[in-house]
């Protein structure tokens, strides 16, 4: 992915961000809401942010009239990045560049930013998860888990006979 469209799908994304959070705040604002834990906070943020990005995907569909969609005489849309160009001390437009790179349709360029971002929060919440301290409590309770795990994945002793 060129950097014109890293560019422009994460504008898109922190405005879904942002959106996704406006709209929770509004539909937990209400009385009946305030009883809501964080738990269900987070899950609703999460399926709000989830409809919003399905909804960007169904907009770059029409782009590449992907589903035929778009009406007769209107083949697609393209969209072109306008890059900075330096000429003598002015900034002016430089040549407009697809944000496409090769034959991938805009939609699928957003369906590989949203999954890369999604693998890369995961990884992150893995190692923040690893490396988090626990209280002496869970570190006892998840040491003799981890424990148990790995006493189950020891191949077992042969069974002495009787």
């Amino acid at each position: 992915m060129n950097k014109y469209a890293k560019i422009l799908f994460e504008m898109l994304e922190s405005n879904i961000n942002a959106g996704a959070r406006r709209l929770s705040k509004r539909v937990l604002g209400s009385r009946a809401a305030k009883s809501i834990t964080p738990e269900v906070r987070r899950k609703l943020d999460a399926q709000i942010r989830d409809v919003l990005e399905l909804q960007a995907w169904c907009f770059l569909c029409l782009f590449d009239n992907v589903g035929c969609r778009l009406p007769d005489g209107v083949l697609g849309y393209r969209i072109l990045a306008s890059p900075e160009v330096r000429q003598s001390g002015r900034i002016k437009h430089g040549q407009p560049l697809d944000i496409r790179e090769g034959e991938d349709d805009y939609s699928d360029m957003w369906l590989a930013f949203c999954q890369a971002r999604k693998k890369k929060i995961q990884e992150h919440l893995t190692l923040r998860r690893d490396a988090a301290p626990l209280s002496n409590r869970t570190s006892r309770a998840v040491a003799s888990r981890r424990l148990r795990e790995s006493l189950s994945r020891m191949p077992k002793p042969y069974a002495k006979e009787q």
